[in-house]
C-alpha cells in the first residue's frame, strides 16, 4: 500500500488600509497602513513603509480596492495599477464615479525568487476632481 504525504501551506493573508492625501493625480501612490481595528495581518515579514510594500521570497496575490470620492457633480474616472520595482504589472483597477461608486480592483500575481522587491499602487489615469476614501479602501495581500 502506498501513502502520499501532502504538505499544504496555509495561505498568509493581510488586509490593510490605504489612503492618499490631496486629489488623485497620475503617478500618485497609495499610502499603506496597518490600523488597529480594521486590519488583519498574519504574513510573516511583510514590510510596510509608507507607499511601498516590500515583499520577500514567495508567491503573492495582491488586490487593491480603492474607494473614490467625487468632489463635483461630474462623472469622473480613475485607473490604477501595481508597480513592481517601478515597472507596471498585473491588471489595472478602475473606478467610475457617477452618483454611486463602482470599482474594479487592481490585481497582481507574482513570485519573488530573490531578495525583497518594492511594490506600489499608483494612479495611471484620472479625470475630474476625486479623492481617495480611506474608509472604503482595502488592500488584500495573500502569500501562498
Amino acid at each position: 500500500m502506498s501513502y502520499f504525504d501532502f504538505h499544504v501551506e496555509k495561505p498568509q493573508i493581510a488586509v490593510i488600509s490605504g489612503s492618499l492625501s490631496g486629489n488623485v493625480s497620475v503617478g500618485s501612490a497609495i499610502t499603506f497602513a496597518e490600523e488597529s481595528g480594521d486590519t488583519f495581518n498574519n504574513i510573516n515579514n511583510l514590510n510596510i513603509q509608507g507607499d511601498t510594500l516590500y515583499l520577500s521570497h514567495g508567491h503573492w496575490l495582491l488586490r487593491g480596492y480603492l474607494g473614490i470620492d467625487n468632489n463635483d457633480n461630474l462623472s469622473n474616472n480613475c485607473e490604477y495599477s501595481w508597480y513592481v520595482d517601478n515597472v507596471q504589472k498585473g491588471n489595472k483597477g478602475a473606478t467610475v464615479v457617477a452618483g454611486l461608486n463602482g470599482t474594479d480592483p487592481a490585481q497582481l500575481e507574482m513570485s519573488v525568487t530573490s531578495s525583497n522587491c518594492a511594490v506600489k499602487l499608483k494612479f495611471t489615469s484620472s479625470n475630474g476632481t476625486t479623492t481617495v476614501s480611506s474608509d472604503h479602501t482595502s488592500i488584500v495581500i495573500m502569500r501562498v
